[in-house]
This record gives structure tokens, C-alpha cells and sequence, in this order.
């Protein structure tokens, strides 16, 4: 952020997040409306019905995929990014990588099928759905088959061939599986998983990473290998389930103390916040992440990087978070009714957290390409912790409207938990200037949170100016 001339090296690097922003960003966009144009395709064509099987069954799987393919994605991104300098290191782990994919995904397989009645009676209430199961047990071997090959080429970073797999795949599946929604019905719901899983692994594996000779690993030294890969993921696993498990406590709590409706509410916004505006963090980690895992061994070079990093996203964050509160009724509005007016300042507050979120990222990701699973936990445990507190303090006291002040809170906790451990553990810290970039952004979002409602023009006007600011910035970068 430095000023005068920026180094052609600077420049380099910032070109390559932005080009990966644009590049994932417009996946995600493409991700979204494939799944609008599924979901109002079996509205339309089988009803209520198959709009729940397709939650339920899919629900299911994706639980499984979590607990039995123990975030092997993640773990290898990191382990063959390391290797990066070393084409033979690479390729073995890529050969390990690989096999690690195919016995996870067998597992998951095996516990599907077995568990099939199991899964009929606790997802449905009885035995009708066995069958259905039994035939979705294949769907765990292609997802851990297409996760193994996405994290190949992901840290690889074979970015554009990834993108161009994931693009091809989803297009793919959603085409061969309307026919079926059209003719089958309710009958077409399972193999239309099967086919949508299928089409994601055929894409991947025409543009799979190759290896310039074949590689020969000994079992046991796949098994060896490959524990550094398990013993992370094993970690990572347990962070997303606490995650999933604080989520889970605090809408039992909404629906008993609120209705189904406040449950509406409260997940309406939260989608919004979490994931519309966190398409950003989304499109950049798939080139930041392997990148910092290069130089994870060297405290100071992941210092330059994380501030390069939390910059740009800063420089991002701030005006996207601004023109999100400045038209939060329209956004409303096109994804919803305008009986969901309640969850305007949800979103407002919710959107100036999102800064906050944004720097809590980039330091977060230090602590994964260091490898360090049990200091992760640790932080993602504590998180849950502030979520959990601020939420049911707030909701109580100020109901929905409690919600996205809790949201500001919670990553504003978080973001000190993670820059504290990364200056004491790494002796890594925001540089002075990207620091008050930092201070103004959460201030205008915040500000802007709090004025909207009697101030539109103004944060109207500042949104603007922000954008305009944020790209005669990153101008200077390249």
C-alpha cells in the first residue's frame, strides 16, 4: 500500500489476486444462479416435495462427506503448495494425495451403505428411503474423488483450469438433470445427485494435474505420507463440526423463543451477510491459500504476503460493504419480500462486520499453512464461543435487530484472538498503513450501519467514494 512506484514484484502479485478474484467471484455468481435455476426447476416441476428430498438427502451426504473425508481438500492444498519448488515432491504427494482420496471416499461409500437404514429412519422416520441411500453411498466416492483432484490443481495452482472444470461441471449437471426433473419427477431426485456429482468429477478429470512420469508409492509410505494429511484435516473437521454444532444450538434456541419465522429471519440474513458478501473471501482464498503455504516455513515472507493480502481485501471489503447497507431494501427486496424488512439493520450491521471478517481471514490463514491444527482448534473453538454469547445476549435483548450487532461484535472479538496469536506465535503484524486502511474501513461501515436510516444520501455518497478511492488504489499496485 506503500506509496511512490510500486515494484513490477508488487504489481505481479496484486494482479494475480485481483485476476483471481474476478475469476472465482464469477463462479460463485455462476454456482448461485445454477442452484436458483435447480431449486426453481423442481418448484416448478415436482413441487414442495422434491425441494425437500433434495434438502434432506443432500443434507445427509454432505454431513458424512465432512465427518468421514476429514477436510482432506484443505490439508493437501497446503502439503503440495509446500512442495512447490520440487517437481518430484509433487508429484508424489499428488500420487498420495490421490490414493488418500480414493480410501476416504470408499469409506464414506461403505458407511452410507451400511448405515442406509439408519439414515431412512433418522432422516425420515422410517425405512421407506433405504434404497435411495444405498444408491447415494456412490456419490461420497466422486466427491472425495473430485475434492482430491480440486485440491491437486488448486495447489498446483492451476487456478484456471480449476475454474474452468468447476464452471463445466456445474453447467453439466445442471443440464443432463433437468430432462429428468421433467419427466421423473420425485423418482428423478437421486439420480440427479448422482449425475450432478458425476459431471463435477468427469470436468476435473479432463483437466487433472499430470505427472511427467508415473509414480510408484509403497503403501506404507502413502500411509505415512498421507498423516500429516489426515491429522490436519482431522482438526479442520472437528473446527467446521463445533461451527456447525453452535449454529445448530442457537436456531433451536431462536425457534423455541421466536417461532419458525424468527428462524426465517435470522437465516435470511445471515445468508445474505455470510455468503453474498463473503463471495470475495471465497474467489481469493483459492489463490491465497496455496500461495501462503509456499512460504510457510519463512515468518517474514507470510508477513509480506498477509499484508498484501488483508490490503486488497481491505481495499475490497470497504466500499462493498457500504453500498451493501446503502441498498440493503433493494437487495431485500430481489431476494426476498418485503416482509423481510425486519432484517434490514441485521444486515447493515451484519455487512459492517464483514470488514472486520475480511482482516480476521487473511490472519486466520496463517495459522493453516503453518500447519498448526491443535492452535487452529483453538481459535475456531473460541469463536464459536463469541458467537454463541454475543448472539443469545443480544437476540434477548434486542431481537432481530440484536442479531447483526452481535455479528460486528463476534468478528470484531475474533480479529483480536487472531492477530494476537499471529504477533505472539509468529511475530507477524498489519504494517502501520494497512492497519489505519483497517480503522477507516470499519469505520465508514460501521458509521454507515448506524446513519443509513436518517442519512441514506450520505452513506449513498460515502459508498461512492469509497469504490472510487478503493480503485484509484489498487491502480497504484499494478
Amino acid at each position: 500500500m506503500g506509496s511512490g512506484k510500486v515494484s513490477s514484484g508488487k504489481s505481479g502479485l496484486s494482479a494475480m489476486v485481483l485476476k483471481a478474484m474476478g475469476l472465482f467471484g464469477g463462479l460463485q455468481v455462476l454456482g448461485i444462479v445454477s442452484s436458483i435455476v435447480r431449486s426453481k426447476l423442481v418448484a416448478l416441476w415436482i413441487g414442495p416435495a422434491g425441494v425437500g428430498l433434495f434438502g434432506l438427502y443432500n443434507a445427509a451426504l454432505d454431513m458424512l462427506a465432512s465427518a468421514t473425508q476429514l477436510n482432506l481438500r484443505s490439508s493437501a492444498v497446503r502439503e503440495i503448495a509446500m512442495r512447490d519448488n520440487d517437481v518430484n515432491a509433487v508429484d508424489v504427494m499428488v500420487g498420495v494425495v490421490r490414493r488418500w482420496s480414493w480410501f476416504l471416499g470408499l469409506l464414506g461409500s461403505v458407511v452410507v451403505l451400511l448405515g442406509a437404514p439408519l439414515l431412512s429412519e433418522l432422516t425420515f422416520g422410517d425405512e421407506s428411503h433405504v434404497s435411495a441411500f444405498l444408491w447415494l453411498s456412490v456419490v461420497m466416492l466422486l466427491y472425495s474423488l473430485t475434492g482430491g483432484e480440486t485440491a491437486v490443481l488448486q495447489g498446483t495452482r492451476r487456478l484456471k483450469k480449476l475454474a474452468a472444470a468447476s464452471i463445466w461441471g456445474t453447467v453439466a449437471g445442471t443440464l443432463l438433470s433437468i430432462p429428468l426433473y421433467y419427466f421423473y419427477h420425485l423418482q428423478s431426485i437421486v439420480p440427479s445427485i448422482i449425475i450432478f456429482a458425476a459431471a463435477n468429477l468427469v470436468a476435473v478429470l479432463v483437466v487433472r494435474y499430470r505427472t511427467e512420469a508415473p509414480v510408484d508409492i509403497p503403501l506404507p509410505a502413502v500411509v505415512k505420507k498421507g498423516r500429516a494429511l489426515v491429522v490436519l484435516g482431522a482438526f479442520l473437521t472437528v473446527s467446521a463440526f463445533a461451527t456447525q454444532l453452535s449454529s445448530y444450538i442457537f436456531m433451536s434456541y431462536v425457534n423455541l423463543s421466536g417461532g419458525e419465522e424468527a428462524v426465517g429471519y435470522y437465516q435470511s440474513g445471515f445468508t445474505l451477510v455470510n455468503r453474498y458478501l463473503g463471495l470475495i473471501f471465497t474467489a481469493l482464498a483459492m489463490e491465497y491459500f496455496p500461495r501462503l503455504s509456499t512460504v510457510s516455513r519463512s515468518c517474514k515472507r507470510l508477513g509480506v504476503f498477509v499484508n498484501h493480502e488483508s490490503g486488497i481485501v481491505i481495499l475490497a471489503m470497504m466500499p462493498a460493504a457500504i453500498l451493501f447497507i446503502a441498498f440493503r431494501e433493494l437487495i431485500v427486496e430481489l431476494f426476498f419480500t418485503s416482509q423481510f424488512a425486519v432484517i434490514y439493520d441485521y444486515i447493515s450491521w451484519g455487512a459492517a462486520g464483514s470488514v472486520l471478517r475480511g482482516i480476521s481471514w487473511c490472519m486466520a490463514y496463517v495459522i493453516l499453512a503453518r500447519g498448526d491444527g491443535k492452535l487452529y482448534l483453538f481459535t475456531e473453538l473460541l469463536s464459536c464461543v463469541f458467537y454463541l454469547v454475543f448472539n443469545f445476549v443480544a437476540y434477548s435483548r434486542f431481537g432481530i435487530d440484536g442479531l447483526g450487532y452481535a455479528y460486528f461484535l463476534w468478528y470484531l472479538a475474533y480479529t483480536i484472538v487472531v492477530l494476537a496469536v499471529c504477533a505472539k506465535k509468529y511475530h507477524i503484524t498489519l504494517s502501520s498503513r494497512v492497519g489505519w486502511l483497517a480503522v477507516a474501513a470499519i469505520a465508514l461501515a460501521s458509521g454507515s450501519a448506524l446513519l443509513v436510516s436518517c442519512c441514506y444520501w450520505l452513506v449513498l455518497s460515502a459508498g461512492i467514494l469509497a469504490a472510487i478511492f478503493s480503485i484509484l488504489m489498487l491502480r497504484r499496485l499494478f
